[in-house]
């Protein structure tokens, strides 16, 4: 959605900690400038897991320079969902921090859950940790630094308290009132954190909420120095803070550019000339087509696919949804029908056809599907995993081995749907490509990347197969600017291919109205195609991010500023007299180019600046 409307932010002080509250969350607590807490709010979860939004009334605001108190009023509707609730938040000059709320039903309903949450960085991997449990025992460990496929993550269960060590004499004492507490690691979900909540997973859900029924908890979190105290990190100003330069280093290390193609979907383009001709400058590695094998529909969706890919001049990308309890008469099935058309396929990925948690069938599927598909397409290659979350796979580490390819989706909104938070899962997905190539011993192809889930693997209830929602930020320059970063994490962490949303409609590069902005990341990409990709760190990614692409002697980097304030940016590494212009919004004011290879930008809010150098 766009920045421009998202509620205001205030920055606050509870004596050493620092924090930002905005539409009813805390954010980015800070202690001695590193973050220690990303966020804690509270979250009502229906029966399919569905969350209800915060509709939030009568917010006040005091504070002063060491301490402050929110209250606010909020509501949650959603399908038979109807809670409100009273929230106090207070910060006390003592590095304490306290959140309670207290809430009702106003009609009976099925919830899955209704309380805090409270997230710790990614960063935070490998942090010492003292967990309080409910029976007054306590549990030494470390928050995980691979993915765990353990949820609730070993011993983080029946917590009513947990420390988190942040410095050598200093810790985080959290104290849980309410409900019983536990920890999941949410970068099964490419979310950047790890994840304290009530109520457990291991008791039943869904869960009537009678109507007059109350739920109140309390998270408290303590600053615990020991010996002397820690010095406090510097006050800086907020314009001071908005105008300091966000530094981008270019590296020498690149990796070949993988291939990056995109989705069919449903949408069709017709005899829409220019956008077959804007599509087909972009040159796409391959087109997927989603293929349920014993569909009716099969061969004529087989031809429309073929069609479509061959007007543009890609092969395709085939994934096979198989009935797991006839997966050998299936395929021989499909095989026979699929060889008198002729495809040019370049990958087939392999499915069952329902997504459930249990270990998936991967090995015969793929041995299955060389058996009667290695002649239709010579060269393609074969893949298999999950159409949906890592954590379908990061179950089961024995199925994911011996595979040619192991195959994962990604989208990033299962947990959360703001900017900021999409932002925050692009780091993620370079460490789910790390773990899920550790987990395989394989390549990893993610296909698709979306911005919305395709579908919900979680509800009670399954719905009905139907067309995906489309979130409005698709055509947006937000679109385009999140696409940039999440090649950029893909693509420095080596995956093997990646799909991308759909050619065309809500969900596409473009629509009957014309492209999109993140079209034109594509055509950056076309332009770089057999090229490599130039590993970039920018010290502020959730404000700036960069992609580099080099072919030749030709280096492009792609800088988007996520804020809604210019930003200056030294950017070092460039080692050629650069042309700056606009992807997306206006173009970066080139402030200075002095000897040597560092680069001074202004960048325009809102915005993607290509600079390029030879």
């Amino acid at each position: 959605m766009p920045n421009e409307t998202a509620p205001r932010v205030y920055h606050l002080r509870a004596g050493p900690l620092e924090v930002r509250f905005q539409g009813g969350d805390l954010r980015g607590m800070l202690w001695n400038g590193r973050e220690c807490v990303r966020r804690i709010y509270p979250a009502v979860r229906d029966r399919n897991w569905g969350t209800a939004p915060n509709l939030l009334s009568k917010v006040e605001v005091r504070h002063d320079a060491e301490s402050f108190e929110i209250r606010y009023s909020c509501e949650n509707l959603l399908n038979d969902v109807d809670f409100a609730w009273q929230c106090v938040i207070t910060g006390a000059a003592a590095g304490v921090i306290t959140l309670s709320m207290d809430g009702v039903a106003r009609k009976t309903f099925l919830k899955n859950r209704i309380g805090f949450c409270v997230l710790h960085p990614a960063a935070c991997a490998g942090a010492h940790c003292t967990v309080h449990h409910t029976d007054g025992t306590i549990s030494i460990a470390a928050l995980p630094r691979r993915i765990s496929a353990t949820q609730p993550v070993p011993p983080f269960q029946n917590m009513r308290g947990l420390s988190q060590q942040l410095g050598p004499t200093c810790w985080l004492d959290m104290v849980f009132k309410g409900d019983v507490f536990e920890l999941e690691d949410q970068r099964n979900w490419t979310d950047a954190s790890y994840k304290t909540f009530g109520t457990p997973l291991a008791l039943p859900v869904p869960v009537t909420m009678h109507e007059g029924q109350r739920v109140a908890q309390t998270v408290e979190l303590r600053l615990r120095q020991e010996g002397n105290a820690a010095a406090r990190a510097p006050r800086l100003r907020a314009d001071a803070q908005d105008a300091a330069a966000i530094k981008i280093s270019i590296g020498a290390r690149s990796l070949p550019l993988p291939r990056i193609g995109v989705g069919l979907g449903n949408a069709t383009i017709g005899n829409r000339s220019q956008a077959w001709q804007r599509l087909r400058a972009l040159k796409p590695a391959h087109v997927r087509a989603d293929v349920r094998i014993d569909d009716a529909g099969l061969v004529p969706g087989l031809r429309r696919a073929l069609n479509t890919a061959t007007r543009l001049g890609a092969p395709l990308e085939l994934a096979l949804f198989v009935p797991t309890d006839s997966i050998d008469a299936s395929l021989r099935r499909f095989g026979a029908v699929v060889r008198e058309l002729k495809p040019n396929v370049a990958r087939w990925i392999l499915y069952r056809d329902r997504e459930i948690m249990a270990e998936p069938p991967l090995r015969t599927l793929l041995a299955s599907a060389r058996a009667h598909l290695a002649g239709v397409a010579p060269d393609a290659e074969f893949a298999a995993g999950v159409d949906t979350d890592f954590m379908f796979i990061n179950r089961y580490p024995a199925a994911a081995r011996r595979l040619d390819a192991l195959a994962v989706s990604i989208n990033p909104q299962v947990h959360a749907f703001d900017d900021t938070s999409l932002i925050e899962t692009l780091g993620a997905q370079g460490t789910l490509v790390a773990n899920a190539r550790a987990l395989a011993r394989a390549p990893v192809v993610i296909s698709p990347v979306t911005l919305l889930p395709r579908h919900n693997p979680y509800a009670a209830v399954p719905a009905a197969v139907s067309e995906p929602p489309a979130d409005p930020r698709q055509r947006t320059w937000f679109g385009a600017a999140w696409t940039l970063g999440s090649i950029k994490y893909l693509a420095e962490q080596g995956v093997h291919s990646a799909t991308y949303f759909e050619l065309f409609g809500e969900r596409g590069l473009g629509d009957a109205h014309g492209m999109f902005p993140l079209a034109d990341v594509f055509a950056a990409l076309a332009d770089h195609a057999g090229g490599s990709v130039v590993r970039s760190r920018s010290d502020q990614p959730l404000q700036v991010e960069s992609l580099v692409l080099r072919s030749g002697r030709l280096t492009c980097a792609l800088i988007a500023n996520f804020g809604i304030r210019s930003q200056p940016v030294v950017v070092r590494g460039v080692d050629g007299p650069a042309r700056v212009s606009a992807l997306a919004g206006d173009a970066a004011e080139l402030r200075l180019r002095p000897a040597g290879t560092r680069l001074q930008l202004t960048l325009a809010p809102q915005s993607i600046t290509r600079v390029e150098w030879r």
